[in-house]
């Protein structure tokens, strides 16, 4: 489940990086694929977790792109 693999990044304190983008956009591609899935993702409220997850990725894109790699979780 990528919602999974998404908070077990953030639960590892790992950098919202490339990788976490990458993880990301394939969580937001099968969300808009299958919106309505049960199985999707575990979250109660999903516009809330995917506003969030969106914010992160605004950010942690901005970060990368200015060559800011630390601190980013």
């Amino acid at each position: 489940m990528l919602s999974r693999a998404l908070d077990t990044h953030a639960k590892l304190e790992k950098e919202q990086d490339m990788e976490w983008i990458h993880i990301l956009l394939a969580f937001l591609k099968t969300y808009v694929e299958h919106q309505g899935s049960e199985m999707l993702m575990h979250e109660s409220d999903k516009l809330e977790y995917v506003s969030n997850l969106v914010k992160a990725m605004k950010s942690s894109a901005s970060r990368l792109d200015s060559g800011e790699y630390d601190g980013i979780h």
